[in-house]
């Protein structure tokens, strides 16, 4: 599932999804991930929220115009 990311609201993915217990009974999470390794744990109910098909498009297509960035050698 392709979602913005909630950091930088570029274009994010949804690496992984489950139920986790808590003390007020169990809350279903994901965890939302992007190519510039922002990641945060957010539980479902947000997820539905954070898409929005034409900020993502408008992501997806700035993020291919980028420039590669060049590792430096250490």
């Amino acid at each position: 599932m392709h979602v913005s990311c909630p950091q930088c609201g570029g274009p994010g993915e949804v690496t992984w999804s489950g139920v986790v217990a808590s003390g007020d009974g169990s809350i279903s999470q994901v965890v939302v991930r992007c190519p510039d390794l922002h990641w945060s744990v957010r539980p479902s109910s947000e997820v539905a929220a954070i898409v929005d098909p034409w900020s993502l498009l408008a992501a997806q297509a700035a993020a291919t115009s980028r420039r590669p960035r060049l590792l430096r050698a250490a």
